[in-house]
């Protein structure tokens, strides 16, 4: 992606279409899912993704491999992977990340062809060549990878929660439209704990990690087709691949989904902590603010901004259209409201005579009656 000095905007490469999502599919939707490392303790993060789609209900096949133990949370574990009675469609590795590639190896032999690597101390710890191990591992028994140094997904429709997230030990996630897309799995984390006070619902998280082979725009091109999310919402470290992004931000219009994106790497020393903390390259933020805009992408500067506006989009009965009215509780607030809605280039509707009219058999006569509204001191019956 470079800059068009002709246009005010980026120029993309073009493309025809999504690319296919069968790679991705099994991570919310795999027929059976074996847990390597499995732990019998439901406390330690070994044990917990096994609980979890025990007790949450996913339908498909359980298995476990564990050499010292038979069977776990009532499912049969088997002492290698090797020895497995059927290949699962989804390996979950739960070991130290020296194991891991040749785990990835065993995983293609066995003709198992998706897995999530959950360990740390690969790209992100610098350890990059341990990172090509895995990599080339996979690429040789042709197995799918999400992660390393990731926290899973979740498919709150059918139960499948390949996660260690610790909130699943209470309750699963509030069932709803938004599908939640974040590179960073402790960030994700949080945003879902915050989206559980605020009642936002989700369809399917997804934290990708490292990303040493699928990364968030694979889940992105899945995401954007599914049914059953209506709004996509993104936690992003670094942005690349901006054709895949823009084929997606067009798709999602067509299909009249919103895009909430929050980016994180926006001075120099953060890009540096971003880098560190997943092994990415992180770019410009100006570039990606330009981006955003251009391809119809909410692009949004704080946490906060970021849950408040999947809140308010994934809650609303449609989404809003032509230009805005604002009832505010006082002349001063509505004056702010204006100076922000002028900085992001969201036009204040002009009241017609009809609306003054109805308004004036309502308000007090001190009322201001200009958009914004100022209704003055009222009870709340009249306000609302």
């Amino acid at each position: 992606m470079h800059r068009d000095p002709s246009k005010d905007r980026p120029t993309i490469t073009p493309v025809t279409s999504i690319p296919s999502s069968a790679a991705v599919r099994p991570f919310f939707d795999a027929g059976s899912v074996v847990v390597v490392g499995a732990s019998a303790n439901h406390l330690r993060n070994p044990g917990k993704p096994l609980y979890y789609l025990s007790r949450y209900g996913y339908a498909g096949q359980l298995y476990a491999v564990n050499p010292n133990r038979q069977e776990i949370f009532g499912k049969p574990s088997y002492p290698s992977i090797t020895e497995l009675p059927v290949a699962p469609e989804l390996a979950l590795v739960m070991l130290p990340a020296a194991l891991v590639p040749d785990t990835i190896r065993q995983c293609g032999e066995r003709g198992i062809r998706h897995g999530v690597v959950f360990g740390n101390g690969f790209a992100d710890a610098g350890n990059q060549s341990l990172q090509a191990d895995l990599l080339a591992a996979a690429r040789s028994g042709g197995v799918r990878v999400l992660g390393p140094n990731c926290l899973g997904a979740v498919n709150t429709g059918n139960g499948l929660t390949a996660t260690f997230s610790t909130y699943l030990l209470r309750k699963m996630f509030r069932r709803g439209p938004v599908g939640l897309l974040t590179q960073s799995g402790a960030v994700g984390n949080a945003i879902l704990l915050t989206f559980q006070d605020l009642g936002v619902g989700i369809s399917k998280w997804i934290a990708t990690g490292n990303e040493a082979d699928l990364g968030i725009m694979d889940f992105a091109e899945y995401a954007v087709e599914d049914p059953k999310i209506r709004v996509l919402a993104f936690f992003v470290e670094s942005v690349k691949d901006g054709w895949r992004w823009a084929a997606v931000a067009r798709r999602a219009r067509e299909l009249g989904k919103p895009i909430i994106a929050l980016k994180a790497g926006r001075g120099a020393r953060s890009r540096r902590a971003a880098t560190s903390h997943s092994g990415k390259m992180v770019g410009g933020y100006g570039v990606w603010r330009d981006f955003a805009i251009a391809y119809g992408i909410i692009a949004v500067d704080t946490l906060e901004e970021f849950c408040d506006s999947v809140y308010a989009i994934s809650t609303a009965r449609s989404m809003p259209a032509g230009d805005l009215g604002v009832l505010c509780g006082s002349g001063g607030l509505g004056v702010l409201i204006g100076d922000e809605c002028e900085r992001a280039g969201v036009r204040l509707a002009e009241l017609t005579s009809g609306t003054v009219a109805q308004l004036r058999t309502v308000l007090p006569p001190g009322a201001g009656l200009e958009n914004p509204i100022d209704p003055t001191p009222v009870t709340d019956p009249v306000y609302f």
